[in-house]
């Protein structure tokens, strides 16, 4: 997202966590080429989420995903922080891509973030994970695809009525 945002025109500064492993040095050299702002934080304890997808012609067969899902620890959330914080007099708009790894794991995290930007005027757009939603409270937009609407509304969703 951030790659096609700066390929519109937009000013991107991306703002993550990564490891100090060799996938985090080819996503800065991608961030770099794709002109964006590189506003990560390096924790040496956890490894850069990489997934590896085995394709079988046009087919993807088995996707191997490295990570570490546990909670992120609260000096680096702290930093994490401070980091887009002090990005937010510049923002026009904040993105919050919810993978589930960890990051927006933690209601106070998401809120933190959500709050500090509608103090400042600045809207906030959410790719959700997961059903509780309780987290992106306040947010200006939460984008779900249908797959996550389903699981938030608790059944299946026949047509655009719904």
């Amino acid at each position: 997202m951030a790659a096609n945002l700066s390929g519109l025109g937009c000013k991107v500064t991306l703002v993550g966590l990564l490891g100090a492993d060799a996938a985090a040095e080819r996503l800065r050299q991608m961030l770099a080429a794709a002109r964006v702002t590189d506003g990560c934080l390096t924790d040496e304890r956890r490894p850069t989420t990489t997934k590896t997808r085995v394709m079988a012609g046009n087919q993807q067969v088995v996707r191997l995903d490295e990570e570490d899902g546990a909670a992120i620890d609260a000096a680096v959330v702290a930093q994490l922080l401070q980091r887009i914080d002090a990005r937010l007099s510049s923002a026009g708009a904040v993105i919050l891509s919810d993978y589930g790894k960890g990051m927006f794991r933690q209601e106070t995290v998401t809120q933190t973030i959500i709050q500090a930007c509608r103090q400042k005027g600045v809207p906030v757009f959410v790719d959700p994970k997961g059903s509780d939603w309780q987290r992106y409270n306040g947010a200006t937009c939460v984008t779900p695809n249908t797959a996550e609407l389903e699981l938030v509304h608790g059944s299946r969703l026949d047509g655009e009525a719904d």
